[in-house]
């Protein structure tokens, strides 16, 4: 009862900012806009309904969300299909592009005013009646395919994996077959394989493995010239004329699954990449599934160095919570190939704090964190070591190939051997560690040539105790088989990205001459929350044996 009543107090943006109503609505009816008074009262809802100024063809709808001014209105132009937006117009819903991408032109400040004047810009320019693509921008705000209305009649999704994903329209024929593994429980599915030349082409070998229980379907590959109509039905049948699909005995098991591929306009003008989308036909009832790509592109715009890591070799030595976190990180910044070092097995208790699920107690860690990796990132290179880093003959030779060594044991034995091995065959090498409440954490760099080693960090810095746990706390020794260090997964987790971007810096030549050595900590010395990062130089020795021999 309760939760219903305070639901019911929740007042509407007009209701708490009743100034910033009239304003706008000053601001509308000087432009020939009307409130709609029905829809205000009746579902609190704040909606103006005017016209174009600049082509009186265009009504303009006006409607303003809950999050206003926070979020911007939504605007719409109900017009018949031949007058709809060259591009900035979604056709289903008929509403207008506002704002570019997610709205990041929208400023809290801006007003109705600015809301119709972008209105009025995007009709002028798009308007079929006098579009010119000379005029016309570059930035493409929706593909076609997020502007169909396919998700409305689409069930849960089929995968497009690499290297399907990054296909061209040249790289598809107009009729291919394909495999697909799809469960029909779960409305899930991927794609498993393709035809071309009489030639079965595969996905990625982790991606085949995916659905491996799941039913496999012959389907045909169309390759369309253009979007095809939203309306499943009328999609089926021109697919029937046009000669696409045939309605013999041998092909009728074919047309259960029929992928249907086009180019479309990602980004910006001009730019086109292909889009996929499935329609399934059971007893000549069609219906949509919705297709997921993995593309290059995610790459490319979520990860900036992703294609600059991906020829990269990383040997993570110490595979428990922080290593996983750091292994789970690296892969998906684009690292192309991780070894993982570590002799121990994993329990179920480590999951308070590790990236491995419970599924995998018993198992070398090393073996948990491969599959979390191919979970996140098919495609990553894992090799596991499920053995003690000084067993020479098994992980000598992975080390000093490597292009970085990163240290996450926090056992100094471990640490001044592959100081010795990085110093050595001058391989750059991170060693790092949280102290015992995981309040703050060590990451020091050893650059070949240009940075000291970690014995020189150790001459530099042994006599700085960074702060931990307040003295009274019992603490868990190292080397009882218990928990060397106390801490909540929040302050590994900053640990590990302050490790992983050391590492990309590292990797792309970005490391900064005195910073040699990054230090972190969330609290003081009395275990009071205070947030801290310092960067500080570690020189090497004229007189140290071990970096300058």
């Amino acid at each position: 009862m309760e939760g219903s009543q305070s639901v019911d107090m929740v007042e509407s943006w007009f209701e708490q900012f009743p100034s910033l109503f009239e304003r706008e609505k000053r601001i509308l009816e000087q432009y020939g806009f009307t409130l709609d008074v029905e829809r205000l009262q009746k579902e609190k809802i704040v909606v103006f309904h005017g016209r174009s100024a600049r082509i009186k063809e265009y009504p303009i709808t006006i409607v303003y969300s809950d999050g206003y001014p926070s979020f911007p209105p939504a605007v719409f132009s109900c017009v018949p299909d031949e007058l709809v937006l060259v591009r900035h117009q979604r056709k289903d819903s008929k509403s207008l592009c506002m704002f570019g991408f997610s709205h990041e032109r929208w400023n809290a400040s801006y007003t109705a005013r600015e809301v119709i004047y972008e209105a009025e810009e995007l009709i002028v320019k798009y308007s079929p009646l006098n579009f010119n693509n000379d005029y016309a921008d570059d930035t493409v705000p929706e593909p076609l395919i997020n502007q169909f209305p396919y998700n409305e009649y689409g069930k849960r999704g089929l995968l497009i994996p690499y290297p399907f994903g990054n296909f061209s329209f040249a790289d598809l024929k107009s009729f291919q077959f394909a495999k697909i593994r799809y469960d029909n429980k779960s409305q899930q599915g991927i794609l498993i394989a393709i035809q071309r030349d009489k030639e079965w082409v595969q996905a990625h070998e982790e991606y085949y493995k995916w659905f491996e229980k799941s039913s496999v379907y012959n389907a045909v590959i169309c390759k369309l010239p253009q979007a095809p109509h939203f309306d499943p039905s009328i999609v089926l049948e021109w697919l029937r004329q046009e000669g696409y699909i045939r309605n013999s005995k041998k092909e009728k098991a074919l047309n259960q699954f029929i992928i249907l591929t086009f180019p479309d306009e990602w980004g910006v003008r001009g730019n086109y990449r292909m889009s996929w989308i499935v329609l399934r036909n059971i007893q000549n009832r069609p219906y949509w599934i919705k297709c997921y790509l993995i593309t290059e592109d995610d790459i490319e715009i979520r990860t900036p160095y992703g294609k600059q890591l991906k020829d990269k070799t990383v040997s993570i030595v110490g595979a428990g919570s922080l290593g996983s976190i750091v292994a789970t990180s690296i892969a998906q910044e684009g690292i192309g190939t991780i070894n993982l070092i570590d002799y121990d097995d994993y329990e179920p208790g480590n999951t308070v704090r590790h990236q491995v699920s419970q599924f995998w107690f018993g198992f070398p860690k090393v073996i948990g964190v491969k599959n979390r990796i191919l979970q996140l990132s098919p495609r990553t290179k894992v090799v596991p070591f499920p053995v003690s880093v000084e067993q020479k003959e098994k992980t000598f030779q992975t080390l000093i190939q490597s292009d970085l060594i990163i240290d996450t044991t926090g056992n100094h034995n471990v640490s001044h051997y592959l100081n010795r091995i990085a110093t050595r065959y001058k391989v750059p090498l991170i060693v790092s560690s949280v102290t015992n409440g995981a309040w703050s954490c060590e990451v020091v760099k050893y650059i070949p040539s240009r940075s000291g080693c970690w014995i020189c960090w150790n001459r530099r810095y042994s006599n700085t105790i960074p702060p931990s746990a307040p003295k009274n706390e019992y603490q868990f020794a190292p080397g009882c088989d218990q928990p060397t260090f106390v801490g909540g997964i929040s302050s590994i987790n900053i640990a590990g990205g302050l490790i992983v971007q050391s590492a990309i810096d590292i990797m792309l030549d970005m490391s900064k001459e005195g910073q040699e050595y990054t230090l972190w900590s969330e609290r003081d010395p009395e275990g009071n929350r205070s947030y801290n990062v310092k960067y500080l130089p570690n020189p090497p020795f004229s007189d140290c044996e071990v970096c300058m021999k």
